[in-house]
């Protein structure tokens, strides 16, 4: 998961606002994560990969630009 490639996705967007800018979690939101975690698992399951759109955010990563 990405804050800034999943912030728009309606299943990852509440996980993603959990976090801080620098990657943590604050201790005290862990009962809400469960459940939103599980919400975001069985949409992955739903969703196909795009192997090209994977590469570029792969090379996009690599590279420091996301």
């Amino acid at each position: 998961m990405c804050r800034v490639c999943d912030r728009d996705d309606p299943a990852a967007a509440p996980l993603v606002a959990l976090f801080g800018r620098d990657g943590s979690f604050p201790a005290d939101k862990l009962d809400v994560f469960g459940p939103l975690a599980a919400v975001w698992v069985e949409n992955r399951r739903n969703t196909a990969v795009d192997g090209g759109l994977l590469n570029e955010q792969e090379r996009l990563w690599r590279g420091g630009e996301l």
